[in-house]
């Protein structure tokens, strides 16, 4: 009797085992999802965050030619 409840908790231990292990691999599988999810929306800010930059650029030099313009028509 004592011999089949040892073989019975060994095969119960196996069974947690695997699916410990089957529950290991899927919070990795997502965990990588979500670390790619997140370096595409990363991306993405940085693309935005370029576009942006370019924009202030242009309103920088629009705001600068205006003031040019102004400081002639005081002159004239």
């Amino acid at each position: 009797k004592t011999s089949n409840e040892v073989k019975e908790w060994i095969k119960m231990t196996k069974v947690a085992k695997l699916f410990e292990k089957e529950k290991e691999e899927a919070l990795e599988e997502v965990l990588a999802e979500k670390d790619e999810a997140l370096a595409e929306k990363d991306e993405a800010l940085a693309e935005k965050d370029e576009a942006l930059a370019e924009k202030e650029a242009i309103i920088a030099a629009e705001r600068a030619r205006i003031a040019e313009l102004e400081a002639m028509l005081k002159r004239a």
